[in-house]
């Protein structure tokens, strides 16, 4: 009997071992879980940080920060000044993965630091650091730009643009995107960022757009994003291509002829007469300040009886005895019917035409506004430039016999009155100043330079004259292009 207690002891413990040998570990987490918080064994752990800008420079105060973690019940962390120093504020609720938005306050740039620490319910983890680049402003200590071909600009001219900046935090200013913008022009990516300056070079090309006294003006976002104020260079840029009086010989339509061409700049004058001022007559009042946005070619010579024979084949001409005269006793009509739709046939993207009054005088001026003529504001010398009723035998001479203007216009006093593409308009002077174009209907066309027939006076640079668009008397004219290039 005693030696069946002694087994039936045995039943009842190895009863009690299998029992324990069954039991679920799942639900002892504090004894067997070693990433369980609540295990009095685990080990709190911060495994990885990270910010939505991938370590790379901050401007702002609310950044995404990631936090990965094992056997963390809750996380504390916050923005201090050191590596090595401690987080500070509230304890929150841990995740595996932790994604939270943090808001700081400071006005301070330069590394700053991400600490963050674990804990679980017996152990805090240790402090795990994450570095910041605060970078929140940008200065701008100096914006210029030079140039080999002074206030205008030719082809082959170099321009350097240089953007410098006030040293921050982190030293010079690198790992910005600074742009330069000419107004008319493509804009200019500055390079190189060598002790905070950020430059550019370029040479003027042919196809870059003409300007005048263009802005320049320079916009800048450094390496975290902040933008300075923008700013503007003293000065602007003018750039006409081609100097004044340039010439160039076109082709005329497909006549297998050519015609000599200058270029006139864009520029700004004066138009017209003061009050008051010797031989003024009323209709070239008031004197005002015209803009002509755009250069242009324009005939060196009046066309010739030999050109204008070339493209319509008819020889309409009183003076008709020397192909070098200009081509005269031609209407406005005509020249629009006859001779510049043919030559515009063949020219859709650079067309022919007549040139507005105000281009016109601009042109004759080339650059004097103050006086009757280019050379100044007396009749003595008139003779040397210009055919009229003392000096012509009253008739039309060889284009380009008398000493041409500055950019190289000849016979635009005298020889014959030519035509403007302008209806013409007694108050046309207080016409927009802009390109102006004059009125959009009229009665007559306009006429200037004077006139082989006429005296001095009608030679002036301003004398204005009409006659009906089918007049056919002894009046010429010279054409223009607007294209830059021919």
């Amino acid at each position: 009997m005693k030696r069946v207690h002694i087994s039936l002891s045995l039943i009842a413990v190895l009863i009690l071992l299998s029992s324990i040998s069954c039991e679920d570990l799942s639900q002892n987490p504090a004894h067997d879980n070693p990433f369980d918080p609540d295990n009095p064994f685990a080990s709190p752990e911060i495994t990885g940080i990270e910010t939505d800008n991938a370590n790379e420079f901050i401007n702002d105060t609310t950044i995404n920060v990631r936090i990965t973690s094992r056997a963390c019940s809750h996380l504390q962390i916050s923005v201090v000044e050191n590596f090595g120093d401690e987080p500070s504020g509230e304890w929150f609720p841990a995740q595996d993965t932790t994604i939270i938005a943090l808001s700081f306050q400071s006005d301070a740039e330069g590394i700053r630091y991400l600490a963050c620490r674990g804990k679980s319910t017996h152990t805090i983890s240790d402090v795990s650091h994450y570095q910041l680049k605060l970078d929140r402003s940008v200065e701008i200590d100096t914006f210029y730009w030079i140039t080999d071909g002074g206030d205008t600009l030719l082809p082959g001219d170099q321009i350097t643009f240089a953007l410098m900046f006030v040293d921050d935090a982190f030293g010079t200013e690198t790992g910005g995107i600074g742009i330069i913008t000419v107004q008319g022009w493509e804009t200019i990516e500055l390079t190189g960022e060598g002790d905070g300056c950020y430059m550019a070079e370029i040479t003027v090309q042919t196809n870059h757009p003409q300007v005048r006294n263009s802005s320049v003006t320079a916009s800048f976002t450094d390496r975290a994003g902040n933008r300075p104020t923008i700013a503007t260079a003293q000065g602007t840029i003018t750039c006409n291509f081609y100097p004044a009086g340039y010439s160039q010989l076109f082709d005329l339509g497909s006549s297998g002829t050519q015609i000599f061409m200058v270029w006139i700049p864009q520029g700004t004058f004066m138009m017209g007469t003061q009050f008051g001022e010797e031989e003024a007559s009323s209709n070239e009042f008031p004197r005002h300040e015209v803009i002509i946005s755009k250069g242009f070619w324009m005939g060196k010579y009046e066309v010739t009886q030999e050109k204008w024979e070339a493209v319509v084949d008819t020889s309409p001409f009183f003076y008709d005895n020397n192909p070098n005269y200009p081509a005269e006793s031609v209407s406005w009509n005509d020249i629009h019917i006859e001779f510049l739709d043919e030559l515009n046939n063949h020219e859709t993207d650079n067309p022919w035409r007549l040139p507005t009054e105000a281009e016109w005088e601009y042109a004759c001026r080339a650059g004097h506004d103050d006086t009757w003529f280019w050379w100044g504001s007396s009749y003595d010398h008139l003779w040397k430039y210009a055919w009229f009723s003392s000096n012509s035998s009253l008739q039309t001479h060889n284009v380009g016999g008398k000493i041409p203007n500055p950019w190289g216009l000849y016979d635009m006093h005298g020889n014959v009155f030519e035509w403007c593409e302008d209806w013409y308009d007694s108050d046309y002077y207080s016409s927009p100043t802009i390109d102006p174009q004059g009125p959009s209907s009229g009665t007559y066309r306009v006429l200037r330079g004077g006139s082989y027939d006429r005296n001095s006076w009608h030679c002036r640079s301003k004398s204005r004259f009409v006659a009906l668009p089918d007049t056919r008397s002894v009046l010429g004219f010279r054409v223009i292009r607007s294209s830059l290039s021919p």
